[in-house]
C-alpha cells in the first residue's frame, strides 16, 4: 500500500515537472514575437525577399533600358553612317563640276590672262554651301602688246595723278633729310613705271626680270627714252603712297635709289590688281 503511493506521488511530481516546462516554452515565444527589440535584432525574411523581388525588378528594368538606349545609339551611329556615306557619293557627283568641293569659276580674261574665282563648298545633304574662295590668275597665256600697255597706262596716269604727287613728295622728303636735291617727275618715265606695273600683275611675275629675260631698261629704250643711269623699286600689296614710300625707305636697297644723287628725274606708277596694289619707282638722269 506504502509502495503505491509512492509511485502515485512520483508520477504526480513528473506531471508537475512537464507542465511547468510547456508553460515556459509557451510564454517565451509569445514574449519574443511582442518584443519589438527581439525582431530588430533580425532581419525578417520576408522582407529580404521583398527586397530581393525588388532589386531584380529593378535590375530588368535598368536592363531593358540599357538595352533600349543601346539600340537607340546603335540606331544613331547607323543612321550617321549612312548620312556620312550620302555626303561621300554626293562629293562624287559631277566630278567636272565639283572638285575636291571646289570649282574654278572664271572672272575676267584680259590679254590672254584669266583670272579665276577658285570657291571651296561644304556639300551638306546634297546641297552646296560656299565656305570660302580666293583668287587665282592664270598668266600661262599672256599676251599682251604694247600698245595695249601704253593706252591703258595712259588712263591710269591720268586717274591717279595726285597719288604719284604723294610720292613724290615723301621720296624728295627723303632726299632732303639727307641734302640730295629733289626729283621732278618725267612723263614719259611715268609710262614706263605704270606700264611695269601693269606687265608684273597681268603677266604674274612680280620681278624687276619680265617674262622675255629683259628689265626696264629695255622697255624705256622701246618707249624712246633715253638715259644714261637707270633704277627701278617695286613694291606690291601696299594700301596707299606713305605705307609704300616708307616700306621702301625701310629697306636699305630701295632707299639707296631714292635717295641716290646720280638721279634727278623719277616716274610712278602703280595698278590695283584684283585688290592688291602693284607699286612701281623708276629713276633716271
Amino acid at each position: 500500500m506504502k509502495k503505491n503511493k509512492l509511485v502515485g506521488t512520483i508520477l504526480g511530481l513528473w506531471v508537475f515537472v512537464i507542465a511547468l516546462l510547456v508553460g515556459k516554452v509557451v510564454y517565451d515565444d509569445v514574449k519574443k514575437v511582442n518584443n519589438p527589440a527581439s525582431v530588430d535584432k533580425s532581419i525578417p525574411f520576408n522582407a529580404v525577399v521583398g527586397n530581393i523581388d525588388e532589386k531584380n525588378e529593378k535590375e530588368e528594368e535598368d536592363k531593358t533600358d540599357n538595352k533600349t538606349q543601346n539600340k537607340e545609339a546603335l540606331n544613331n551611329e547607323k543612321a550617321d553612317n549612312e548620312e556620312s556615306k550620302i555626303d561621300n557619293e554626293i562629293a562624287l557627283v559631277n566630278p567636272k563640276d565639283v572638285n575636291d568641293n571646289r570649282e574654278k569659276v572664271l572672272v575676267k580674261e584680259i590679254y590672254g590672262t584669266k583670272i579665276y574665282d577658285e570657291i571651296t563648298y561644304a556639300l551638306k545633304n546634297g546641297e552646296k554651301v560656299k565656305t570660302s574662295s580666293k583668287r587665282i590668275v592664270d598668266a600661262s597665256n599672256y599676251n599682251a602688246s604694247l600698245n595695249d600697255l601704253v593706252n591703258e597706262a595712259l588712263i591710269l596716269i591720268n586717274n591717279n595723278e595726285s597719288i604719284y604727287k604723294e610720292v613724290l613728295d615723301y621720296t624728295n622728303l627723303y632726299r632732303n633729310e639727307v641734302n640730295v636735291s629733289k626729283l621732278t617727275i618725267d612723263s614719259k618715265l611715268n609710262i614706263l613705271a605704270t606700264i611695269r606695273a601693269l606687265e608684273m600683275a597681268y603677266s604674274n611675275n612680280f620681278s624687276h626680270t619680265r617674262l622675255d629675260g629683259t628689265n626696264c631698261t629695255k622697255l624705256a629704250k622701246e618707249l624712246g627714252i633715253s638715259f644714261k643711269v637707270m633704277g627701278e623699286n617695286i613694291a606690291y600689296g601696299y594700301k596707299n603712297s606713305l605705307s609704300v614710300s616708307k616700306g621702301w625707305k625701310n629697306s636699305k636697297g630701295h632707299y639707296a635709289n631714292m635717295i641716290n644723287a646720280s638721279y634727278n628725274k623719277i616716274g610712278i606708277g602703280l595698278f590695283n590688281f584684283n585688290g592688291n596694289i602693284y607699286w612701281v619707282q623708276i629713276f633716271s638722269d
